[in-house]
């Protein structure tokens, strides 16, 4: 028997899979690449014993000179998959290779030839390749799914993964580019789920950021995704956009609650379903330590995504957890110092805080970057700080601003009710009720809304929009 032996090899338990470089001779197939490399992180994702990060913080790496434990140590994964995608006439090449991360050691290498027809089965072969040589547990269920991969139209699918090269891209002007695109990929092929789902997450996120009315994007999130599901009963993207829309607009809480359980079932890695599951858990039910567990969650499989960050310290600003807040907003200003995420919430912390003069200065860090929000923020911590007057010319410099765009009428109520404006703070949460421009939620409502909780109108507004206070 030896003296000594080999110790055993460290299971790979978690994994990214860093961008695929584009090897064709032109720079604009870059979306087909990206495309690819968002692929194979999905079909990872559906694997419950493997921890897979998520697209957005895996492409921070793009043409990075980093070295490969630097990485894997930023990501806090075993070990990452790098690869080259080529796409030639009517044939895609895909080269990938695994790499274990401490120590850092070539594990395997291989390539993978498919027609563009058959670029679905293309990737559902790497990822179970990858899931192969990495060992992981991969159930009966999991492995049926990812290998039910279909035959595709190559004119839908270029266009979908144009769409879905834009929508990932922060302004709203690239995501009505991305809707364009999917509905190319419709008009080329009617049943194409992915691009339904596609379209329906665009108007979650116009409807949710505020750059469309509830009324004309809530409808169309449940269109799109309906037909989603009808072509793929197991569409993640499909469940998701509906699971919002229950929440968001139609306030049907169960019903969100099982669509977004389900979705979770069948991609545990899903960093956004399980980030929105987790807000939702909080709004709703009130259950903070939960809550708070499913978005620690999803920033383990995202952690360079700054709305998570936002929504946990938006979450743990409501539990009055004031210092675990700020450290949220300060590892924003870490990945990026003008990102309006910060200007936007932290305003807000200080307030509730009592510490106004610290508030009006963030805001007005907000307003000196073009954060249109933060003259919502600075009326309110005015207003607060007893300087109403000023809040009023603030408030006036808001809707100036707005013209006659629209704009999310419940931070005009808050600002309302920051002034004890009882009769006008009514007003625009009753309108917002009207617009479904909120989903109600007292537990994440300022504080200076609790004097209401007493008012008949406001126990009326909450109730209708589905919670008993």
């Amino acid at each position: 028997r030896p003296y000594f032996s080999k110790p055993a090899e460290k299971p790979i338990t978690s994994i990214a899979v860093l961008p695929f470089r584009n090897m064709s001779a032109n720079p604009e197939q870059e979306y087909f690449s990206d495309g690819m490399t968002e692929a194979i992180i999905k079909e990872l994702s559906q694997i419950k014993a493997l921890r897979v990060i998520s697209r957005t913080s895996a492409m921070r790496y793009k043409n990075t000179e980093k070295l490969v434990p630097e990485i894997a140590r930023e990501l806090g994964v075993d070990a990452v998959v790098a690869g080259s995608v080529l796409k030639a006439g009517s044939d895609v090449r895909i080269t990938a290779q695994l790499i274990s991360a401490r120590p850092e050691k070539h594990l395997w290498a291989d390539d993978f030839t498919r027609t563009l027809e058959n670029v679905l089965v293309l990737q559902s072969e790497v990822a179970r390749a990858i899931a192969r040589e990495i060992k992981v547990t991969v159930t009966p269920r999991e492995r049926e799914r990812m290998a039910r991969a279909a035959v595709v139209n190559p004119k839908a699918h270029e266009a979908y993964l144009r769409g879905k090269f834009f929508g990932h891209k922060s302004s709203p002007e690239d995501w009505y580019r991305s809707v364009r695109f999917f509905e190319r990929a419709i008009e080329e092929d009617s049943t194409y789920a992915l691009a339904y789902a596609g379209i329906a997450e665009l108007y979650d996120r116009l409807a949710s950021a505020g750059f469309e009315r509830p009324g004309d994007a809530w409808p169309k999130v449940r269109t799109y995704a309906e037909k989603a599901l009808a072509l793929d009963p197991n569409s993640v993207e499909g469940m998701l956009s509906l699971a919002e829309f229950e929440y968001c607009y139609d306030w049907d809480y169960e019903s969100a609650e099982r669509l977004f359980k389900r979705a979770l079932e069948l991609d545990p890695n899903h960093a956004t379903g399980r980030f929105w599951y987790g807000w939702f858990i909080v709004a709703v039910h009130g259950r903070f330590e939960e809550g708070i567990a499913e978005v620690r969650r999803s920033m383990s499989l995202d952690p360079f995504w700054p709305r998570m960050l936002f929504g946990l310290a938006y979450i743990y600003e409501a539990a009055a957890e004031y210092d675990s807040a700020l450290v949220c907003l300060n590892r924003i200003a870490e990945i990026d110092s003008n990102d309006a995420h910060i200007f936007v919430r932290k305003p807000y912390v200080y307030m509730r805080q009592g510490k106004y003069a610290e508030a009006i200065e963030a805001a007005e860090e907000g307003i000196a970057l073009g954060i249109t929000p933060s003259w919502e923020a600075l009326a309110a911590a005015q207003a607060l700080s007893g300087r109403t007057d000023e809040a009023r010319k603030s408030l006036a410099k808001l809707f100036e601003i707005i013209g006659d765009d629209y704009y999310p009428t419940y931070g005009i109520a808050d600002v309302y009710a920051a002034l004890g404006d009882r009769e006008k703070a009514l007003e625009y949460l009753e309108r917002c009720y009207e617009e479904r421009g909120f989903a109600p939620s007292p537990v994440l409502m300022s504080p200076w809304w609790d004097s209401f909780k007493s008012d008949q109108r406001y126990q009326e507004i909450m109730k209708k929009g589905g919670i008993e206070l």
